[in-house]
Parts: structure tokens; C-alpha cells; sequence
């Protein structure tokens, strides 16, 4: 075993640079389309019965996977895992499901992991979203989807996130309403009123986060529902949102804001459903490297690793990120470092017992050192 130190110039050059050619070729086309069949973190998804209902992925309450990485490592999407003050867990973020329920519960808990429009997006044998006569997109059954859940409104650095491989252009995202809010936005339910009062809203605000993964001030609105003129509009289809306004974006994050306030917050349920998130590659192809803004020095141990990867440094700026890619450029690892200028010997561990054995390249800001998992 040894340790690997990273200082001020770039570590292993050579890796360094085959694994830039590596990423500026892998970024040659032009659009990214989430495509939730090729699934890197977990490597697939068993589906099965969680709580009460069937089609839900049983890992949605594990720890393991604290984000789902899909296409190669290009979307990145937050899934936590908490305690509560009743003993039992809580998930946030997002999940995956091909649960087609869309009816009216009385054990919403249970029953958290459906859709209005009836399954997952249909597409045609090229990948293209498949619409009916009058336009509206065809929903499946036996087609996945993502479930995003969040307990009140979260920021950046919180739940609900999207994460990107690089800076890209954002382009749009499919959102349905998922069945907990949008019937109880007509009946009412044991926490939330029904939203029946002129001016009353439910919606999402999709904000974009920079290439270092902070708010841009950049920000796209859409309305699950809205009551005006005595009349309350909720679509259970699977709807278009434009996210081009949120310009280059690193990912994104959402929040939540219902006129159904209480005590502790919004009382509508905090839920949405997505797929298809598609963002546009730079025009020149090239990727984005998060910039380590003060560094002295940074080591690595013990490498090769078999478990616990430690990275220990004395001189870290708030919220740098750690990634590690596999020798086929997908990011296989995301996280962010919180250390402050005036902590000495500011640790982070990365647990690496679940990655394959083989090599990967960890990289902290712009820099990169190669790592072997035994």
C-alpha cells in the first residue's frame, strides 16, 4: 500500500491527459437524453414490492447508492437515505419505478410510487418520444420512470438534485404529477387541504446550478396546479418543460412551493415525476473541469484500496468536488468536499468496497491521480 500526493501541478500527467482525450471524444455528439435503460450506478434496477406496491425498486431505502448515475455517467441524480424521529427511514431525492398506479390511496405511504399519466414514457424503435393524434405523449406501463421526492424546499447542496459529468446547455425535461398531490389538491387529505381557493398553486421551480455546482440565479417555473376562475387545472399527462432560460449548466435543483402552508412548511406532498432530462453539448465538445481554487498539498491512501479510500488535506476551499470515473469515462463517484481554509488535516473517506476491481481516475478540481481498487 502507499499514499498518492497531489500538489500544485497536475498529478500523472500522462493518465491526466489520455483521460482528457478519452472524455473530449466521448463528449462528440451533440444531445443527451436521459435514458433510465442504461443505468452505470446501480448497474440495474430490481424491481419488486416496497411497503405495499409492486414495480418500485427495492433498493430505494438502501444506503449504498447515495446517487444514480445513468448514459455513461453523463446524469447524476441524489438519492439519501435518513433516519426519523420514529425509528424508521426516510428516502429523498429520487427513486425508480415503473409502478403505473395513478388512483386515490388511503395509505399514501405505502403507496408513494405512481404516476398520473399511467406509466413511463413510450418511445418508437429510434428513441423518439411517441404522441397520439392530438399530441400527447403515450404513456407505458412496462416503461420506468423517476419518482423525485423532497420533505419541504430544498437548495443547493440538498436533495432533488441533477447532477452533469460537465458543463452542457439545458435543453428540457418531461414532468408528470404524481398521484399523492394531484388528488389531494382536489379532495383534500390528512395534512394538506384542496387547493379550491382563487389564486392557489402548486409548482416546481427547476433551478440551474454552475460548473461548480452552486445556483446560477438562473431559474425555470412550471405548475403542477393552479385555481383560477373557480376552476382547478392539473394535467395527468406527461408534460414538456423548457429549460433552455437556465443557460450552460453543471445540473440542476428543484424546489417545491405550494399556498397550502402549515406549521412546519408546505403541507402539499412534495412530489413530481421525470424522465427524458436532455441537455446539448458544448459546441467545441470540450468538458469542464471544477478548478481547485487554493491547494496545497492533497494525499491519498491507501492506494491500491480495498475498502476505505482516505483523502486528507490541510488547505481545502469550501465545497470542492471530488469525482471518480472508470477507464471508460463514466463518473462512477460524486461527492463535495466542506472543508474550510482554517481546518488542518480535513479528511473525507470514500468507501470502495462495492466499485469493481480495476483502475479509476480520481480527480479533485483539476487535478487527477490514478487509482487502483483490488
Amino acid at each position: 500500500m502507499k499514499k498518492t500526493t497531489l500538489g500544485f501541478l497536475l498529478i500523472l500527467l500522462v493518465v491526466g491527459q489520455a483521460f482528457t482525450q478519452q472524455q473530449t471524444k466521448f463528449f462528440t455528439e451533440y444531445r443527451f437524453t436521459l435514458d433510465l435503460s442504461q443505468p452505470v450506478i446501480p448497474t440495474s434496477f430490481e424491481l419488486g414490492t416496497v411497503m405495499q406496491s409492486n414495480n418500485v425498486w427495492v433498493g430505494t431505502f438502501s444506503e449504498n447508492y447515495p446517487w444514480l448515475v445513468f448514459n455513461n455517467g453523463i446524469f447524476s441524480f441524489s438519492h439519501l437515505i435518513s433516519g426519523n424521529s420514529w425509528g424508521g427511514a426516510v428516502w429523498d431525492g429520487f427513486t425508480y419505478s415503473r409502478n403505473a398506479d395513478n388512483s386515490q390511496q388511503t395509505d399514501w405511504i405505502a403507496n408513494q410510487w405512481g404516476n398520473m399519466a399511467g406509466g413511463g414514457i413510450a418511445t418508437d424503435a429510434d428513441g423518439n418520444v411517441m404522441k397520439d393524434n392530438e399530441g400527447v405523449v403515450i404513456a407505458d406501463p412496462n416503461v420506468p420512470y423517476l419518482v423525485a421526492f423532497g420533505m419541504g424546499d430544498f437548495g443547493a447542496g440538498e436533495p432533488k438534485q441533477i447532477h452533469l459529468n460537465a458543463l452542457h446547455h439545458a435543453v428540457g425535461v418531461y414532468i408528470n404529477s404524481h398521484p399523492w398531490p394531484y388528488h389531494e389538491n382536489i379532495n383534500g387529505g390528512a395534512a394538506a387541504r384542496a387547493l379550491n381557493q382563487n389564486g392557489d398553486y402548486f409548482r416546481l421551480i427547476i433551478h440551474g446550478l454552475d460548473a461548480d455546482l452552486e445556483a446560477n440565479g438562473q431559474t425555470v417555473v412550471h405548475y403542477l396546479a393552479k385555481f383560477e376562475n373557480g376552476t382547478l387545472t392539473q394535467s395527468r399527462n406527461w408534460e414538456w418543460v423548457d429549460l433552455s432560460t437556465l443557460g450552460e449548466i453543471g445540473g440542476v435543483f428543484f424546489t417545491m412551493e405550494s399556498t397550502d402552508i402549515g406549521q412546519w412548511g408546505m403541507n402539499t406532498a412534495a412530489y413530481f415525476v421525470i424522465d427524458r432530462f436532455t441537455v446539448q453539448a458544448k459546441e467545441n465538445g470540450e468538458t469542464s473541469n471544477t478548478p481547485l481554487l487554493s491547494a496545497s498539498q492533497i494525499e491519498v491512501f491507501p492506494n491500491p484500496v480495498i475498502n476505505e479510500l482516505q483523502i486528507t488535506t490541510d488547505n481545502l476551499q469550501i465545497g470542492n468536488v471530488i469525482e471518480i470515473f472508470d477507464m471508460n469515462g463514466r463518473r462512477v463517484f460524486f461527492a463535495r468536499i466542506n472543508c474550510q481554509l482554517s481546518i488542518v488535516n480535513c479528511q473525507f473517506t470514500i468507501d470502495m468496497s462495492p466499485f469493481p476491481t480495476g483502475n479509476y481516475i480520481l480527480r479533485i478540481g483539476n487535478r487527477t491521480a490514478k487509482i487502483v481498487k483490488l
